[in-house]
């Protein structure tokens, strides 16, 4: 089963299906109006990333660092530029200019909650850190340090974690912008 799911995932075709699958149900969130197909998107992926982490048993203490490290960074970008941007733009507002840009994201379809959620997703990730980062040795000659350990279940499961909602963050923001563009120029 995990050669076949191994086999699955290093399949260019398979990762390009996945990609054009989730981007079929943002634009169709887009054009609909409803946060249905993001659920979704969200849903094929969660899948996704679990048999993901589920199939790479050769993959070491130290690819898994960082990976999950790589996420971690894209996770602080995000977390700085939207919070920023969110600071800049709405909290510098007037109550009044504030309630009028939430019924505009209300009568676009977007839920309010919407907006902050990929900023609560990424700030609540961020507290989630491996302890033990080596387990059992690979048996690899001359590998050093974690390079030379498998990963452990806090490895894996801060990994799926950060590229889950690395994932999950970047779709929201993406269907967010696209249906909050369409509806203003609408």
């Amino acid at each position: 089963m995990k050669e076949s799911l191994k086999a699955f995932y290093g399949n260019w075709a398979s990762v390009f299906f996945m990609y054009v699958l989730a981007l079929g149900l943002l634009v169709t969130g887009w054009v609909t109006r409803a946060c249905w197909p993001l659920g979704v998107a969200i849903g094929v992926f969660t899948i996704w990333d679990l048999l993901w982490a589920a199939s790479s048993p050769d993959r070491t203490a130290q690819e898994t660092l960082d990976s999950a490290t790589r996420a971690r960074t894209y996770m602080s970008y995000f977390v700085a530029v939207y919070g920023v941007a969110l600071g800049f733009f709405f909290v510098r507002l007037a109550a009044g200019d504030q309630k009028e840009i939430i019924r505009l994201v209300t009568n676009a379809g977007v839920p309010p909650m919407l907006l902050l959620m990929p900023f609560a997703l990424q700030s609540t990730a961020m507290l989630f850190f491996p302890v033990k980062l080596g387990g059992d040795a690979t048996g690899v000659p001359n590998a050093i340090g974690l390079a030379g350990k498998y990963p452990t279940s806090a490895n894996l499961a801060v990994l799926v974690i950060n590229v889950w909602v690395e994932k999950v963050s970047t779709f929201t923001f993406v269907y967010l912008v696209a249906v909050l563009v369409s509806s203003f120029s609408a």
